[in-house]
């Protein structure tokens, strides 16, 4: 289990862009949101508004196979 305080900084930015260039195909929005995830070393930088939203954008596979294939009705995360 990963302390919540180490979360932002534990998400592998690789999968993160590539999870998000299958939903976004502008080029320039592309390079906008990587540049927000390249600014930091490793994970995403804590205290951005963005990185709350790609934070959650990053778990949603996991929630709905929680949900839909667990069939798990309640869950905290």
């Amino acid at each position: 289990c990963i302390p919540s305080s180490k979360f932002f900084a534990s998400i592998d930015q690789s999968i993160l862009k590539d999870k998000i260039q299958r939903v976004i195909k502008d080029k320039d929005a592309l390079k906008i949101v990587f540049d927000v995830i390249d600014s930091v070393d490793e994970g995403l930088g804590i205290g951005n508004m963005t990185s709350q939203v790609l934070a959650i954008f990053y778990l949603n596979d996991l929630d709905h196979f929680i949900k839909e294939k667990l069939k798990i009705k309640y869950y905290v995360r």
